[in-house]
């Protein structure tokens, strides 16, 4: 089987045809609903904080799954990017973060980059083969890299919420994940990794007040 071919949404999935209302507004929709419900829980408390609202693995694992219903790369990536922008400004409009780092404007240029590849790494994982294999060994070790990171870079007692939501969501992700398992497996560990340094270079830069 060649990368092309395994590349291919799984036979019956392809849909064609304009796009329908759903398909357009679902984006927006999700976004102001992800970015309220972001800016609610960093004021419930320490543990909703770290787990909801200072945490990237709803949003990552959100703009994913916006990409995965999507037809084409080009729509999954501008998809998941629209509804990444649409919780942004949706967070900032609610109030924003409880004394969190960075400004509206640094994750927005952020998300020009990060939205369009978790859309397409969100589509890719529902295919077959080698990069159906590997789409999943990135979201679920970027779950894991995250877990990590907060284990290893926070020491208070609230920080074990966020860390059991992403170890839950790495089983759910996998539980269904499509591609040969061994190889989803063995990607695992590389992709936390590259996850662990990206979060720790956000968050330098966050912290920075680089914008």
């Amino acid at each position: 089987m060649t990368l092309a071919h395994a590349a291919q949404p799984r036979a019956g999935s392809t849909r064609t045809g304009p796009l329908s209302p759903l398909a357009i507004t679902m984006p927006v929709v999700a976004g102001l609903i992800l970015g309220l419900v972001t800016q609610r829980c960093a004021h419930l408390g320490a543990a909703t904080n770290e787990a909801l609202a200072t945490s990237t693995g709803p949003w990552a694992v959100a703009a994913a799954l916006i990409g995965r219903r999507a037809r084409t790369a080009w729509g999954a990536a501008g998809a998941a990017t629209a509804c990444l922008w649409c919780a942004t400004i949706a967070f900032y409009a609610c109030g924003g973060p409880a004394g969190g780092a960075g400004t509206p404007i640094f994750w927005l240029l952020l998300i020009i980059t990060v939205g369009p590849v978790l859309g397409v790494v969100g589509r890719l994982t529902h295919t077959d083969g080698v990069v159906g294999s590997l789409a999943n060994a990135i979201i679920a070790g970027w779950l894991i890299g995250e877990a990590a990171h907060t284990t290893l870079s926070y020491a208070a007692a609230s920080r074990w919420l966020a860390i059991a939501i992403d170890v839950t969501a790495v089983a759910c992700w996998l539980a269904v994940a499509r591609g040969p398992r061994r190889l989803t497996a063995a990607a695992l560990l590389p992709m936390s990794l590259i996850a662990i340094a990206l979060l720790t270079a956000v968050e330098h830069a966050a912290h920075s007040h680089l914008y």
